[in-house]
């Protein structure tokens, strides 16, 4: 069986590398109310158990299936036996969203929610006979809602829990860098940035670094093999954003009347980087604050939705 990294788990790591105790980073606070409507979303998406999903050929898979793979995922990267008492897996799931522990509620929103993703293919011709099952998107859609309804500050995205240090900040800036993103021509940059993410969850904050650059150049990079424009294999930032000045990327009057956007442009990212990603270090550890990496990451995803709507205009 594939091991893992629950997120309750990367919580734990995130302490030790922070060297925090448990009371500053672990405190989830997933009211009852939510406990309450993630049950619900997860039974209405998933199925009651025991009913039939799907049939082809000899393969058979009932609700229970769904059901019993969260609980056994989530109990065996724990090392426990089982996640709740209850008869079945229905029932241990549902028990330890509405009684088990904040990081417990989450490990399970994050597999159960994952494990719907993957099985969007079950879906696939089947929605008039399995009325009884709400669609992926739209249970996704409502526990995010839920999430915001209740203040809980995690949102479901990409197959994975996001941390959200500033609701307005995710709403008006990394959600549309990733929108952007999600167009044909920037998986690579896409991929990156949802890299960054993942490390910044993960209390890497030197690799949320890098990798909030490195979205950056590709976006870049994006842009520049859409239009023909040839640049140096190993072109950094700089000669990057050279060869969109001189393109016409940037509009000049922008430039003219802007005269800060180059160098934000050209030392914001960039310089982050050199200071505090992984150049090597030295003889001493060197510990990038989460609000760095923060910093960081929001300055990729405002960098990045200001040139893809540079070349979006170019287009009209």
């Amino acid at each position: 069986m594939r091991i893992t990294e629950l997120f309750s788990q990367r919580r734990k790591r995130q302490q030790k590398e922070a060297d925090q105790p448990d009371a500053a980073l672990v405190k989830y606070d997933v009211p009852q109310e939510m406990r309450v409507n993630i049950v619900q979303i997860l039974t209405d998406a998933l199925g009651p158990p025991g009913r039939l999903t799907h049939l082809t050929g000899d393969i058979e898979e009932t609700h229970t299936e769904h059901w019993n793979a969260i609980a056994h995922i989530v109990a065996r990267n724990r090392g426990q036996m089982s996640i709740a008492s209850g008869r079945g897996s229905y029932e241990q799931v549902t028990n330890a969203v509405l009684y088990g522990e904040d990081a417990l509620v989450l490990d399970i929103v994050e597999v159960a929610f994952s494990r719907l993703e993957d099985s969007k293919r079950y879906w696939e011709g089947m929605r008039g006979g399995h009325a009884d099952r709400v669609h992926t998107s739209e249970a996704i859609r409502e526990l995010n809602g839920r999430f915001a309804q209740w203040k809980v500050g995690y949102r479901f995205e990409k197959d994975q829990l996001l941390r959200i240090d500033s609701e307005f900040m995710h709403e008006e800036v990394t959600k549309p860098a990733l929108r952007l993103l999600n167009q044909k021509g920037f998986a690579g940059p896409e991929n990156e940035f949802l890299n960054a993410h993942e490390h910044f969850r993960k209390g890497e904050h030197r690799q949320a670094v890098t990798f909030s650059l490195a979205s950056f150049e590709s976006t870049m990079k994006a842009i520049l093999d859409q239009r023909g424009w040839l640049y140096p294999v190993a072109a950094n930032a700089k000669n990057l954003l050279d060869i969109c000045f001189e393109k016409g990327l940037i509009p000049e009057y922008l430039i003219s009347h802007f005269s800060s956007l180059r160098n934000t442009l050209e030392s914001g990212l960039p310089s982050l980087r050199n200071r505090e990603g992984p150049h090597g270090g030295g003889a001493e550890i060197k510990t990038v604050p989460s609000h760095v990496a923060a910093y960081a990451l929001h300055l990729a995803a405002t960098n990045i939705i200001f040139l893809v709507e540079c070349n979006s205009d170019l287009h009209k």
